[in-house]
């Protein structure tokens, strides 16, 4: 009983929102998948690769600082991989020289940029969150449109076909490929126009309150 109170609930709801909505975007990271183990595992395994040990937690707080500092280098909304000059592998390499400098690592970093680079182009590494597929499949079912928009590098497409999302999606619109990242609405509009669908019919998921949730209000 409950469980075709909670199916009636979903259809209404579904049917409530393609009376509003002809298409929903949503984020990437953090909304539709996630890393596993993190990020802050795979760099201390790598670093105690090519040198020294370092522990999950210390490498975690210098992977946050080094953001920080790396998103601080790029005005919001910029293309931060254009910005850097040399392209996505040079600003991950600019950034990967951020956490060794703040952990006072001796590890070579070209070699380590090279070992994490394809260790994040695992399938294993990257897991589709456990409702993603069951919500997306309802969403296309009920005549919505989906597309993803991400502050991503242009390995998104290869890593939402390998936890299998990317059958879901019409367009997929990589900040990497458009030049462009939020919180510029930028981003969105040419999602949109590619769906052909105005921003007033269009919901946007993400985690972030700045670059999704301000940015799809713009």
């Amino acid at each position: 009983a409950t469980r075709a109170s909670t199916g009636r609930e979903v259809v209404a709801t579904l049917r409530r929102m393609r009376a509003r909505f002809d298409a929903v975007t949503f984020d990437a990271g953090n909304t539709l998948l996630y890393c596993d183990p993190p990020p802050a595992a795979i760099y201390a395994e790598a670093l105690g690769r090519f040198g020294p040990p370092v522990g999950v937690d210390q490498a975690g707080a210098a992977y946050r600082d080094a953001w920080a500092e790396m998103q601080r280098r790029t005005p919001p909304g910029q293309d931060r991989y254009g910005a850097c000059g040399g392209g996505e592998r040079a600003w991950w390499g600019a950034f990967l020289r951020e956490v060794l400098a703040r952990l006072g690592h001796p590890a070579p970093w070209q070699p380590l940029l090279d070992h994490l680079w394809a260790a994040f182009a695992r399938a294993e590494v990257w897991r589709a969150d456990p409702e993603a597929a069951p919500t997306l499949a309802a969403l296309s079912s009920a005549g919505l449109r989906l597309a993803v928009v991400s502050n991503w590098d242009s390995r998104l497409p290869g890593v939402l076909a390998q936890v299998g999302l990317d059958r879901f999606f019409d367009v997929v619109a990589v900040s990497a490929r458009e030049g462009v990242e939020k919180p510029s609405p930028a981003l969105f509009h040419r999602a949109l126009a590619r769906l052909g669908v105005p921003p007033a019919r269009a919901l946007h998921v993400g985690d972030s309150p700045l670059e999704d949730y301000q940015a799809a209000l713009r």
